[in-house]
Parts: C-alpha cells; sequence; structure tokens
C-alpha cells in the first residue's frame, strides 16, 4: 500500500482462508488499483484480457500518454522555467525558449549517415551499432593515410 506519511494500514481478521490467501488477495487487489491509477486501465498491463477490452484500454492509455504529456509541457513552460529564470541569472539565457516534445519515430539511413559524416570528426562512433542502424556491413576500418612532406633544403639523387 502506498501511504503519505505516517498512516496505518490495518487488514482486518479473516477467518474464512489462511494467511497466505489474505495477503495474496490484498497484494491482488492493490496491483489492480495502481494499474488503474497509473495506467488508466487494466486491460493492458493485468492478466485475462479480452481483445476488445484490451484494445479500448489501449486506446485509454494512449489518450492518457498524450494528456500527461501535455500535462509536463504546460508545467515545464508556465512553472519550472520562470522560477529558474527568477532564481538564477545562470538561467536567463531560458528566458524566451519552450519545451517542446520531440515526437519523430526516427532518422531516415540519409539522415543517419549525415550525422555519421557531421559527428565523426568529433566522436568515435560504435561500430556494431552503426551495421544495426544502417544495415551497411563494415568490414573493416581505415587508416588515415598521410602524404610525406618533402623537404625543399634536400637534394633529389640523381
Amino acid at each position: 500500500m502506498v501511504g503519505r506519511g505516517q498512516e496505518k494500514f490495518e487488514i482486518g481478521k479473516d477467518t474464512s482462508t489462511d494467511a497466505y490467501n489474505t495477503f495474496d488477495k490484498l497484494i491482488e487487489r492493490a496491483n489492480l488499483e495502481m494499474s488503474k491509477r497509473i495506467v488508466g486501465a487494466t486491460g493492458t498491463s493485468d492478466e485475462k484480457s479480452y481483445t476488445g477490452a484490451a484494445n479500448v484500454h489501449a486506446d485509454i492509455l494512449e489518450t492518457k500518454h498524450k494528456l500527461d504529456k501535455f500535462f509536463i509541457k504546460v508545467i515545464i513552460n508556465n512553472h519550472l522555467i520562470p522560477r529558474l529564470v527568477k532564481l538564477s541569472p545562470a538561467y536567463a539565457v531560458l528566458a524566451n525558449l519552450k519545451f517542446q516534445w520531440d515526437d519523430t519515430e526516427s532518422l531516415t539511413l540519409k539522415e543517419i549517415l549525415e550525422a555519421v559524416k557531421d559527428l565523426s570528426s568529433h566522436y568515435e562512433f560504435d561500430i556494431d551499432e552503426l551495421v544495426n542502424r544502417t544495415g551497411l556491413p563494415i568490414t573493416a576500418i581505415k587508416q588515415a593515410v598521410t602524404t610525406p612532406s618533402i623537404d625543399p633544403t634536400s637534394k633529389k639523387k640523381k
């Protein structure tokens, strides 16, 4: 059970079953109530859901997720950023910024390759991850080729 401080939770004596079944029923009930509170429904997280009910509950969960994201965005933009700006001049750069969710699904292959090209001069990448993301087999890593410098004071042999 979840409390907010010094609350006491008392369980009455149940004479019809043994202690194991008493607590098992309480835990099962608590799990059902928590999934209703957190997810908004039980059909997506609990056992024995029917397809129709699970689809409805999945729609409820999707709506709840969108509303939670909107709520967090409002809290950050209307409360957190203004409080940070008032707290210290170090956060003054946030005054004209707004938090926005990035809902893009994933990068295209071309975008991944461009990002790797742009960032490879500064960072090293995990070769296995690049192979997984791009599907391009990487068989070896080229060594940087340096051209020999020619000393103008040296004399050529004839």
